[in-house]
């Protein structure tokens, strides 16, 4: 999903099993399906994960070209 966020892959987003997100514990999928939906173009300009205490955080940025 990192690689997803990180490209602005809204298709890849878009794609994105809801039971298999479950299996994995991936809590943010509906709210990263929501946002693949806005409007675009995309162009992702930079991605972190940080996983402090074994929580995972990703932050990406994203803007129209």
């Amino acid at each position: 999903m990192h690689d997803l966020l990180a490209a602005a892959d809204v298709d890849g987003l878009l794609d994105l099993d809801p039971e298999l997100a479950r299996e994995l514990g991936a809590q943010g999928r509906a709210a990263w399906q929501v946002l693949a939906g806005v409007p675009g173009p995309w162009r992702g300009l930079g991605a972190e994960f940080f996983a402090p205490f074994g929580v995972g955080y990703h932050v990406a940025v994203w803007e129209r070209p």
